[in-house]
């Protein structure tokens, strides 16, 4: 599937083919070279104060002619209200229907190319659990059910988008999202561990998407005590764990003036 069909369908999981892509910095297709091509940025807007899609890197042009275009690009998003970018293709000429009018031009005449990278990354929520309730974090849903005598609470970014929103099949965007423990204690008042560590190493042995544990049920961990220890023999403890939303960094490559559709807008209410 070209990139163009992969911004037409929606799908934004598939990075570019190594050729295409770049990492640590340099676009893989050669080292930024200068240019005396002027940019002419949007309209600054605030950052905002919740989520955004956060631009890594960003640059323009072809072969060696490149102009880094990271801020230009940055903007543009903010502008929008920072999960969204929906630019150039002709389809809207002004004020950014067109990449050179947009960037500048660093190579008249040549066929250029749009490469960045970016990320999401939500705010911090917290999560709070009583000792040893069975305990999922896969995306970003609280249900509570009962089973085999004791309460289960399900985190899933899915099921908070059909709860949120009505709607039974959520975006495909939500896939792209793993969970990042800040920090975690588990205890009662002043008797408490940090089990930052801990919960980390259990949420990356599951695959980073989610964390699935305690209630007597799993193993090796279905008793909180036995992952952590007992910081307060014969008392009801509580874990609390700070946690946030983000995807990978995302890679794309795409030809002059092809229409650029991102959108993580619907995600806001759960980021």
């Amino acid at each position: 599937m070209s990139f163009e069909e992969q911004y037409d369908s929606g799908r934004y999981g598939a990075a570019p083919p190594p050729s295409q892509r770049y990492e640590g910095g340099q676009p893989a297709f050669g080292p930024s070279g200068a240019t005396t091509a002027a940019a002419r940025p949007p309209t600054a807007t605030a950052v905002p104060s919740g989520p955004y899609m956060r631009v890594v890197r960003a640059s323009y042009g072809a072969g060696t002619k490149l102009i880094d275009v990271t801020a230009t690009l940055q903007q543009l998003i903010f502008n929008k209200g920072g999960l969204t970018l929906d630019a150039f293709g002709y389809t809207t000429l002004r004020p950014n229907g067109c990449m050179n009018a947009l960037f500048g031009d660093p190579a008249p005449g040549e066929d250029k190319q749009l490469l960045f990278s970016f990320e999401v990354v939500g705010t911090p929520k917290l999560l709070t659990k009583p000792e040893d309730i069975k305990k999922r974090v896969v995306a970003m849903m609280v249900t509570m059910v009962v089973a085999m005598g004791r309460a289960q609470m399900t985190l899933t970014m899915d099921h908070l988008y059909t709860k949120t929103t009505g709607k039974s099949s959520p975006p495909e965007e939500v896939k792209l999202f793993c969970a990042d423990i800040v920090k975690a204690s588990y205890g009662l008042e002043n008797r408490v561990y940090d089990v930052t560590t801990t919960l980390r190493i259990m949420l990356s042995e599951q695959g980073g998407k989610g964390l699935r544990a305690f209630g007597y049920t799993l193993k090796p961990n279905g008793c909180m005590n036995k992952a952590f220890g007992d910081p307060a023999p014969g008392k009801d403890k509580i874990l609390t764990v700070e946690y946030l939303w983000r995807t990978p960094v995302l890679a794309y490559a795409i030809d002059e003036d092809k229409k650029v559709s991102l959108n993580f807008e619907a995600l806001r209410p759960l980021l």
